[in-house]
């Protein structure tokens, strides 16, 4: 394919020469090098010792876009960098720069020489074979265009579909945006039903991020208060369970299991209810996951 694409212009070359002195150095020319590169003239600055080059990079931009005379363009920006020299440095500086314009059928070639300390520009135009630029597209193509897109993006997505769970992607996504309720979390005293109660459930924020459930306990007349009372209730259990709980409520200490909407299981978490041994309600705080499945259960146990 033809690169001559007409309306455009690119630099090639070099210009090369000594510092003399600390009035103008490497950064002067770098900074010369930014302010070109305003205009869309790209150069690129090596340094080697007391030598310098400044080479024309082959980037090929918008002719339009350097100047109604990009040639002139690029000589004025020279003559500002060699204006900028001090005397021995601009006399012995030498030039190789050159840039080549595509228009219509046509290429302008622009050699930049240094005659006397200032840029002398010699230009010929040549026939050439050229290739129009891509024109913008117009509003049907641009439709058909994103109807096409469309297409495939639906292709891709029924395909995929069968390997992939997009509908568990999305739900997941939702439920990390969106901060867990109360109302959605179902919270089950499991085996010390009928020693207290939930009573109330919220959800609040902590600091440094994340969320946890605060649940209102309150103990029955069941609950192993003292000692003996935990003694007596452990001595007439008749099953193991029952007095895995009951040593658990008299040690103050449970644990909070937790489970997603289909009921696997995710984490668990340390409950102090110890209290409960001198007030009738406590209020406990358990941590919520930040990452993975919602919580959707939390179940006590011992």
């Amino acid at each position: 394919m033809s690169e001559n694409i007409e309306g455009t212009i690119s630099l090639d070359g070099l210009l090369e020469g000594r510092f003399a002195g600390e009035s103008f150095t490497a950064d002067d020319l770098r900074r010369w090098a930014s302010r070109a590169a305003d205009r869309h003239l790209h150069f690129s600055v090596e340094v080697e010792g007391n030598s310098f080059s400044v080479l024309g990079e082959r980037h090929r931009v918008k002719a339009g876009d350097v100047g109604d005379d990009p040639a002139r363009t690029v000589a004025e920006a020279l003559d500002a960098l060699l204006d900028r020299m001090p005397p021995p440095t601009r006399t012995g500086a030498m030039s190789t720069l050159r840039s080549v314009e595509y228009r219509k059928g046509e290429e302008v070639q622009t050699l930049y020489v240094i005659v006397g300390g200032k840029v002398d520009v010699r230009q010929r135009t040549v026939e050439a074979k050229t290739t129009a630029p891509v024109g913008p597209l117009t509003r049907k193509e641009k439709v058909r265009m994103a109807l096409m897109g469309l297409g495939v993006a639906l292709l891709v997505f029924l395909a995929s579909s069968i390997f992939v769970d997009y509908r568990a992607i999305y739900t997941n996504i939702v439920e990390a945006v969106v901060p867990v309720s109360a109302d959605e979390l179902v919270v089950e005293p499991g085996p010390f039903g009928d020693s207290f109660s939930v009573t109330k459930k919220e959800v609040v924020s902590v600091s440094g991020g994340g969320q946890a459930i605060v649940l209102t306990l309150k103990r029955s007349e069941a609950f192993p208060v003292t000692a003996e009372q935990a003694q007596k209730l452990y001595d007439d259990a008749n099953d193991l369970p029952t007095r895995l709980a009951t040593e658990s409520l008299f040690r103050g200490y449970v644990r909070c299991e937790y489970f997603d909407k289909e009921g696997k299981f995710l984490t668990v978490a340390p409950a102090r209810v110890i209290e409960l041994h001198k007030v009738e309600t406590l209020e406990i705080a358990l941590p919520l996951p930040a990452k993975g499945p919602r919580v959707a259960k939390v179940v006590f146990t011992y």
